[in-house]
C-alpha cells in the first residue's frame, strides 16, 4: 500500500516539475522529462511473477514511448552507431536471454534482461524525440533537475542525520548509514549516478558561459559544488576515482587539442574556482578521504576490506572454470556462492553470461570510446563538449567497475547511463544532419553553374 501511495505522490511531483518548472507543453516531452527527473529515485511496485521492480521512471518512459509511437528517427542513416553501439547491445540481450533460460532461477534472470531492454528504450525515446539540437535543451534540464533533488536531500540528511526518509531496504540503510547518514539512496548507487551526471553538468557550465548565459551558468556551478560534496558523502571510492580520472584525462585532452581558445579560458576559470573550494574543504574533510582509502573508516580497515574483496572474487573464478562460455545466468551468482555477487564487474559479467557476454559488453564500451573521442574533436563547441562529457563518464565507468559492479546490479545506475548516451548521440546525429545539409547547399551553386555553362555552349 505504501508503495502505491508513494508512486502516486512522486508521479505528481515529477509531472509538476516537467510542466511548471520546465514549462513543457507537448505530452511526449512532458512524460519523457518526468521519466528522466524520476530516474535517480529508487522504489517501485514489485512484480513477483518475473521478480521485477516497476520503477516510477519506467512508467513515465512507457507513456512517452506510446505517444511517440512508430515515429522514425530523423537522419538515422547519417549517424553510423549501429555496428559499434546497437549491435553489441542487442547481442548481449539475446545472449543473456538464451543462457538465462537454463539458469537456477530463470525468472530472476529474465527480469534483468527486461532492464537491459528498458535501458535501450531510454536511448530510443530520446533519439525519437530529438529532431534538432534545440530539442536537447529540455532533456538536459530534466537530467540536471533530476540531480538537484536527491543532492539537496542527501545534503540535509548528512548534516541532520535524524531527518530520515527511507526508500531502500532496512538492511542497506543500516549498513550504509555510517558512510552517508542518508537513507534516500544506496550510497554506492548514488555515487555512480553522480559520477555519470557531474561531467555533463560541468560541460553545461562551459557551454552556458560560451553562450553568455552567465546567470544559468552560476546556478549550475552551485549545483555542481553541492553534488561534488554529496559525492564525497557517499564514501564510494570507485566513483570518486572514476569521476576524478575520467575528468582529468578528458580535460587534458582538451588542453592539448588545437583551437578552442575561448573554451580553454572558461574551463581554466571554472576549474580554478572548484579547485580553490576543494582545497578549503580538504582542511576539514581531507583526513576522512585519506582514511577511506588507506586508514580505518567505520569498523573495517582498508587492508581488511581489500582482503574481503579478494574473498568475494574467489567464487567467480570457480564459476568461470566450470561455465566459461555460458555463465550461470543473470543475477544467479547468489546460488553458487555464499555472497550475492562479486565486487568486480569484469568477473561478475563472465560469471553470469560467460566470456561471450563480456566480449559484447567490452565491444559496447569500445564503441562508445571511439564515437565520443571522434565527437569531441568536432568544431561545434556544443557537440564537442557533450562528447567530452560522455567520454569522461565512460572512462570513469571502466575504472569504477573494477571494485564495483553497480552498472550491472543497479537499474538506477544503468538507466541513467543510457539516458546520457541517448542525449549525446542524438546531438551527434543532429550535428551530422546539419553538416550534410550544409554540404548540399554548397554543392548546389556549383552544379547550377555547370548546367548554365552547358546551356551556353549549346546556344553558341
Amino acid at each position: 500500500m505504501n508503495g502505491i501511495v508513494g508512486l502516486a505522490v512522486f508521479s505528481l511531483f515529477a509531472y509538476a516539475n516537467a510542466t511548471l518548472i520546465l514549462k513543457l507543453k507537448k505530452p511526449k516531452q512532458i512524460f519523457l522529462s518526468a521519466a528522466i527527473i524520476a530516474a535517480p529515485w529508487q522504489g517501485g511496485l514489485w512484480i513477483g511473477f518475473i521478480l521485477f521492480d516497476l520503477r516510477l521512471t519506467y512508467i513515465f518512459l512507457f507513456i512517452a514511448l506510446a505517444m511517440l509511437g512508430g515515429k522514425a528517427v530523423k537522419g538515422k542513416k547519417l549517424h553510423n552507431i549501429t555496428l559499434l553501439i546497437i549491435v553489441p547491445t542487442f547481442l548481449l540481450i539475446i545472449w543473456s536471454t538464451v543462457v538465462s533460460l537454463s539458469a537456477t532461477n530463470p525468472n530472476l534472470a529474465l527480469g534483468v534482461v527486461l532492464i537491459f531492454i528498458i535501458n535501450y528504450l531510454y536511448f530510443n525515446a530520446i533519439n525519437k524525440t530529438v529532431d534538432n539540437i534545440n530539442d536537447v535543451d529540455f532533456i538536459i534540464r530534466s537530467l540536471i533537475l533530476g540531480l538537484l533533488y536527491p543532492c539537496i536531500l542527501a545534503l540535509i540528511q548528512y548534516k541532520s542525520p535524524f531527518f530520515h526518509i527511507g526508500f531502500i531496504d532496512g538492511i542497506f540503510t543500516t549498513f550504509m548509514f555510517w558512510r552517508t547518514r542518508s537513507t534516500f539512496l544506496h550510497a554506492n548507487h548514488f555515487g555512480m549516478y553522480q559520477m555519470f551526471v557531474l561531467p555533463v553538468l560541468f560541460r553545461q557550465i562551459i557551454i552556458m558561459f560560451q553562450m553568455k548565459k552567465t546567470k544559468l551558468a552560476k546556478y549550475y556551478i552551485v549545483l555542481f559544488l553541492i553534488s561534488l560534496f554529496t559525492l564525497y558523502t557517499t564514501g564510494n571510492r570507485g566513483s570518486w576515482l572514476g569521476f576524478a580520472v575520467g575528468m582529468i584525462v578528458v580535460i587534458l585532452m582538451d588542453f592539448f587539442r588545437r583551437g578552442g581558445k575561448k573554451t580553454k579560458k572558461i574551463m581554466i576559470r571554472v576549474i580554478s574556482i572548484v579547485l580553490i573550494l576543494i582545497s578549503v574543504a580538504s582542511i576539514k574533510y581531507g583526513k576522512k578521504v585519506y582514511d577511506r582509502f588507506y586508514g580505518e573508516e567505520g569498523s573495517i580497515s582498508a587492508e581488511a576490506q581489500a582482503e574481503h574483496r579478494s574473498e568475494l572474487n574467489e567464487p567467480a573464478y570457480r564459476i568461470l572454470k566450470k561455465y566459461p562460455i555460458t555463465g550461470i545466468g543473470l543475477w544467479n551468482f547468489r546460488y553458487y556462492a555464499s555472497v550475492i555477487f562479486t565486487h568486480n564487474l569484469y568477473l561478475l559479467i563472465p560469471s553470469e553470461v560467460g566470456y561471450v557476454g563480456l566480449l559484447f559488453f567490452l565491444w559496447f564500451l569500445l564503441g562508445l570510446i571511439i564515437e565520443t573521442k571522434k565527437g569531441a574533436k568536432e568544431k561545434n563547441f556544443y557537440v564537442s563538449n557533450m562528447n567530452s562529457a560522455l567520454l569522461s563518464i565512460v572512462l570513469g565507468l571502466i575504472l569504477a567497475s573494477i571494485p564495483g559492479p553497480d552498472y550491472w546490479m543497479a537499474p538506477l545506475v544503468s538507466c541513467n547511463f543510457w539516458i546520457i548516451v541517448g542525449i549525446v548521440f542524438s546531438i551527434n546525429r543532429c550535428n551530422k544532419i546539419s553538416l550534410a545539409t550544409n554540404k548540399l547547399r554548397k554543392r548546389r551553386p556549383q552544379s547550377r553553374s555547370r548546367e548554365q555553362l552547358k546551356l551556353n555552349s549549346i546556344n553558341i
